[in-house]
């Protein structure tokens, strides 16, 4: 249940290759690089680095330089992309600099931003240049920070301080004095710029680095050094401080990607499921209003579908997080009829929301939906006793729209909008020009069921029986009127309508929507196969030669669908949307298509590793948003922060075969040709750390608690793991079981690894071992 120390393999390009850097973040501020790791500036709509609270950018653009001596510079070459950091290889001919930056995560000093630089080689660095650019109406000016060593001696050191116009401070602060400072210089109406170098001379060594802080009280300083240290203001106090950041960082994010961590065979599937954690962890921010993300970072724009594909998989390994950004929703996007909103603005003051004027759309059901999923794996009863009676209004408020709709004859659920575009779009493709979905919505219906099902398990958990039974019966009810009012059984069309239009015409368009019905258990096992095997067929799916592909919003031989992804249409009329394949492999898991769940997990990665980053609008290591659905070329945000969650959702669910319930957790595994084996990690279940290998021969769960499941289980005591730690060359999930004669460890890796059990107590070796790609091993280990 635990692994070797290697966690992620990072990715390294020549400058050359890359579009772009990646996107950091931490709960209060957020920023994107270029491909050189400076901070994007421009017209770029990530440019700068801004607070979550006041919305504010405090820098609109930062390049660092290095210079020798003798003025020449180190220039870029290489860029390494990690979890925590991004960095690039400046060169010389007789020399090297590593500049590395980062965001401090989970610690007191998030306000802030970080290079650290370090040196090899002959031809020294002599001088560290900064350009940075200001909002309108900041101000830069030198500055001395006094302090005393421990003689008593005076120590100076010069940076430059900053005041901006809403009262916040902020300092670069470098290793080596400030040097010189230029004159504030025009780059915009509401910008301008300055250029800060410090002195990096050999008494400093080979180690540097510059720092960036915001405060709103006043001591920007502070957020960078100790002020009380003995030696602040000297080169070792900045470095020691920044390297402690980097530290303490990297362990909260270690942390969070060793909970509820996903093994597999394949080692495609377990880099994009990491790399969506990653991605994932840049994104939970605190606003005004409460915790969330953005599906367009860095504004405060919350929405409420995309929150709920956000926390299902928070849910697994973050659900402190998932806990505040439902109480955020609970307080502030909850009508009090029961209907949730379609988005707010989170640091807006007073607090901007909106609802399209929709009756009903998808938010409602999915947040009622999320919030069971988050019951079912915490347990977390005083969520449930503070949301329950919203949560039944909301249930209720449902079934109120099974009666509204002059049209609506066959007690659907009804979205009452006659308009076009957003107010008339009741449906994840809510954004496209001309569009109207609304009426009896297959999608929406279809949510509604499953919302129903997940607050009769709720109420039961809640000891509210009569309600338990009256959602289960609203439930099937609805169901049935799904399946004998919105089945299509045209030519076109042999699996379910669109909608019902608001005229009361049925609209047989075939689109991708037409997974919900699989998705959500309104279908049948057989109608659910059908479906997918359509969504994942030769009409809908496109893929490139590297197996890059994806799942086209619309068939193309259908009224309306252009495959070109235009502003006016976002590929919502047949262009790709990654999750929509996510969403489709989880429906494939249930219909036992586990070939297809591989696919899209495959797929969906392989869309930003791609061999030419600049022709097809990709950074490796990000998942963008929407593609032709031709020749793939992505047109929409090159990082899109709803489909980090579906990812990791549909690897864990899909491949795992696990369904939560509010009475217990439900595991099958759901297995692709030729693996012989899956393994869950410290999944935080109820309080208690979950983990399950899942081995195909003899179709055993090894768990550390009991689940439903088909398949034979044995348990495995958590005190015995304790006794030992795994040292290893690579990812390597183990555990120590109870054989037949004698204990045994059970390893497995998605590539060839060598390994040591030792014996916390003693320190001795146990076991040495080795692990062919893609296998499982199993060793005894000595008696006494």
């Amino acid at each position: 249940m635990r692994h070797g120390d290697s966690i992620m393999t990072p990715y390294t390009f020549d400058v050359s290759r890359l579009r772009g850097g990646h996107s950091y973040g931490n709960s209060l501020v957020y920023c994107a690089l270029d491909a050189k790791s400076d901070l994007f500036e421009a017209q770029n709509p990530r440019a700068g680095l801004r607070d979550s609270m006041t919305q504010a950018y405090y820098l609109h653009g930062w390049t660092l330089a290095v210079l020798t001596q003798s003025g020449s510079v180190f220039e870029p070459t290489r860029t390494t992309f990690a979890p925590l950091y991004q960095e690039t290889e400046l060169s010389l001919p007789d020399g090297k600099v590593f500049k590395r930056f980062f965001v401090p995560y989970e610690n007191n000093h998030l306000r802030s931003a970080h290079y650290v630089l370090k040196f090899e080689g002959a031809s020294r660095p002599g001088t560290v240049r900064c350009r940075i650019v200001l909002p309108a109406g900041a101000s830069a000016s030198r500055a001395e920070h006094l302090s005393t060593d421990a003689r008593a001696t005076e120590l100076r050191h010069a940076y430059l301080a900053i005041t901006y116009p809403d009262g916040f401070v902020g300092a670069l602060w470098g290793s080596g004095p400030l040097l010189s400072m230029s004159d504030p210089k025009g780059v915009a109406e509401d910008r301008s710029e300055r250029t800060a170098e410090f002195t990096w001379d050999k008494e400093i060594g080979d180690t540097f680095a510059v720092s960036f802080a915001s405060s709103p009280h006043g001591n920007a300083v502070a957020a960078v050094i100790e002020t009380w240290e003995p030696d602040a203001g000297q080169p070792p106090s900045h470095l020691r401080r920044v390297a402690t950041l980097e530290q303490h960082s990297q362990r909260a994010i270690d942390r969070h990607l060793n909970t509820a961590r996903l093994f597999t065979p394949d080692r495609l599937v377990n880099r994009g499921v990491n790399w969506a954690k990653v991605n994932q962890l840049k994104d939970y921010q605190e606003y005004r209003h409460g915790a969330g993300f953005s599906n367009q970072p860095p504004s405060d724009v919350l929405v409420a579908r995309d929150t709920f594909w956000f926390l299902l998989s928070t849910n697994y390994y973050a659900q402190a997080w998932s806990r505040r950004i439902l109480e955020t929703w609970f307080h502030h996007g909850l009508e009090p009829n029961g209907k949730f909103i379609e988005y707010m603005l989170a640091s807006s003051n007073p607090l901007f929301k909106d609802d399209y004027g929709l009756n009903i759309n998808d938010n409602t059901p999915l947040m009622l939906i999320a919030s069971h999923h988050y019951y079912a794996l915490t347990g977390d009863r005083g969520f449930l006793d503070s949301a329950y009676p919203s949560l039944l209004a909301s249930a209720n408020y449902i079934l109120d729209q099974r009666r509204v709709g002059a049209n609506n004859r066959h007690g659907l659920v009804w979205c009452t909008s006659t308009e076009h575009f957003v107010r008339g779009l009741a449906t994840w493709r809510n954004c496209f020009q001309g569009g109207q979905i609304s009426g009896a919505v297959t999608e929406i219906n279809s949510e509604c069921y499953r919302a129903l099902m997940a607050l009769a398990e709720l109420a039961l958990a809640a000891g509210d029986d009569p309600n338990a039974q009256r959602l289960t019966a609203a439930a099937e009810d609805l169901r049935g009127s799904i399946n004998d009012h919105l089945r299509s059984r045209t030519q076109n069309n042999p699996f379910y309508l669109l909608m019902i239009n608001p005229a009361g015409e049925p609209v047989d368009q075939v689109t991708g929507d037409l997974l919900f019905p699989a998705l959500c258990g309104v279908a049948d096992r057989a109608t659910s196969r059908a479906i997918v095997e359509e969504l994942f067929g030769t009409e809908f799916w496109v893929e490139s030669p590297s197996g890059a592909g994806g799942i086209r919003t619309v068939r193309p031989d259908q009224p309306g669908a252009t495959q070109r992804a235009e502003p006016g249409n976002y590929g919502l009329t047949g262009g790709v949307w990654p999750n929509l394949a996510l969403w489709a492999a989880r429906a494939a898991s249930d219909a036992r298509r586990p070939d297809l769940v591989l696919k899209a997990l495959r797929g969906t990665l392989l869309l930003a590793d791609r061999e030419d980053f600049e022709r097809y609008n990709v950074t490796p290591g990000e998942f963008p948003e929407y593609f032709n659905g031709d020749d793939l070329v992505q047109r929409g945000n090159s990082r899109s922060t709803f489909i980090h969650g579906s990812y990791i959702w549909a690897a864990i669910e899909g491949l795992m075969g696990i369904t939560p319930h509010a009475d217990g957790i439900d595991v099958n595994p759901v297995l692709p040709d030729g693996w012989g084996w899956i393994a869950l990690s410290n999944v935080p279940y109820r309080g208690y750390p979950l983990s399950i290998l899942a081995v195909a021969e003899t179709r055993t769960l090894y768990t550390t608690t009991r689940v439903n499941s088909d398949w034979k289980q044995v348990m495995v005591a958590l005190a015995k793991q304790e006794e030992f730690e795994l040292r290893a060359d690579g990812p390597v999930f183990w555990m120590v079981v109870l054989g037949a004669q004698a204990e045994e460890i059970l390893a497995a890796s998605d590539d060839a690894a060598a390994g040591r059990l030792i014996h916390r107590q003693t320190g001795r070796p146990v076991a040495e071992f080795e692990i062919p790609a893609k296998g499982l091993i199993r060793r005894p280990l000595p008696v006494g």
